[in-house]
């Protein structure tokens, strides 16, 4: 009965979906053939520690390779393929630690038919349509690294958190465009995936994984997003193997304009997470929160200067017995404010980007952690 209900559902997607934007590859390829693609991004980053704090914290300031993207895309009719590799993925081998190694892995890998402009189907492995900053193509972004609330705290920059942003997935994808007049276009993206995080051979149970995201924009102007994303989670042993159900939501905004020289845009998102345990009854409900808002100018000769308020409380609603867990738990929420600056070189596919990061955390849990990053991009 339950793979019926998995076909069944599968089938009456288009019917059901009333959007989301479709994750799409960091290159396609828009004719018929075959195209090579990719970028290199290397960041020199510095956490301005204190003398004060957790002795993992700021003691591997130096040189990153934060991607190393090889995009290949091959389309025949309607019929369209992306792979995309990347050599510098940060395996640490576990949290708050800098040891690890880079190694090589696969990011998208997923094959597309179009039946027309309002319906694709895709299989593979992509991102689910959820929220836009994860969504945003790496070397698009403005800022070098995704906002805390999407992104998390990772390595040794602070105590490490795990972001609200979905993974890759394996799994089928329908997606579409709706033309409304005026402008205004609808589009809509939903996934069924296994919700066990890319690159892995299985499911991590029997149930799947369900993502939808329906977007409203305006010509190339104004874009208002919403999505919605449910899982069941298994984690453990067998057989100790213990379940969670997530519920996820977000809410995004992007405007952008252009006056003359200067171009510049406003962008926010809100996400929230419920996280409720299927195995231990008395194991309350937990819920996350996360935000951001951002503000950019495109300025003459290159250069771009704009700054971002994020916010991530990972147990913005909880209960706990321990009162030493209690504390910990309502103190853990972090604060970044992020001022960059860049400059994008006219003569060749080249920019560099400066971003400053002071970051804040609850009272008790305070930390000497703000970052500079600078970072070196080149797109072929």
């Amino acid at each position: 009965m339950r793979q019926l209900a998995v076909i069944v559902s599968f089938l009456f997607l288009p019917v059901f979906a009333n959007a989301g934007e479709p994750p799409t590859a960091e290159a396609t390829a828009q004719a018929d053939g075959v195209t090579v693609s990719g970028y290199v991004r290397a960041r020199y980053g510095m956490v301005l520690e204190g003398e004060e704090g957790p002795d993992f914290v700021g003691i591997n300031d130096g040189f990153f390779l934060d991607n190393a993207r090889l995009i290949i895309g091959a389309k025949k009719g309607a019929v369209d393929s992306i792979i995309s590799i990347d050599g510098a993925v940060d395996r640490r081998s576990a949290a708050n630690t800098a040891s690890g190694q880079v190694d090589v892995g696969l990011k998208d890998a997923w094959v597309g038919y179009t039946v027309n402009e309002h319906l694709k189907i895709q299989a593979g492995q992509f991102k689910p349509p959820f929220d836009a900053e994860e969504l945003r193509s790496t070397r698009a972004m403005f800022f070098i690294q995704r906002a805390v609330d999407s992104r998390g705290v990772r390595g040794v920059e602070g105590y490490n958190v795990q972001g609200l942003s979905l993974p890759r997935q394996a799994g089928a994808l329908l997606s579409g465009d709706l033309g409304l007049g005026g402008g205004f276009g609808l589009g809509y993206g939903v996934s069924v995936t296994n919700g066990s995080g890319a690159n892995h051979p299985t499911n991590d149970n029997d149930d799947l994984a369900y993502t939808g995201r329906l977007t409203i924009g305006h010509d190339s102007h104004m874009t208002l997003g919403a999505g919605v994303h449910y899982n069941r989670l298994t984690n453990g042993a067998a057989p100790d193997l213990f379940s969670d159900d997530e519920l996820a939501w977000v809410v995004d905004f992007e405007y952008r304009r252009t006056m003359g020289a200067i171009g510049f845009f406003m962008s926010a998102q809100y996400l929230m997470r419920e996280t409720t345990s299927v195995d231990v009854e008395s194991e309350p409900k937990t819920s996350a929160t996360g935000y951001h808002g951002s503000l950019g100018f495109n300025l003459p000769a290159g250069f771009s200067l704009g700054y971002r308020y994020a916010y991530l409380d990972p147990t913005s609603k909880f209960e706990a017995e321990d009162p030493v867990v209690e504390t910990v738990l309502e103190t853990d929420a972090i604060t970044h404010h992020t001022v960059g600056l860049g400059y994008d070189v006219a003569s060749a596919p080249l920019g560099f980007k400066l971003n400053y990061t002071l970051a804040q955390e609850d009272a008790g849990r305070e930390l000497d952690n703000d970052r500079v990053d600078i970072l070196m991009q080149a797109s072929f």
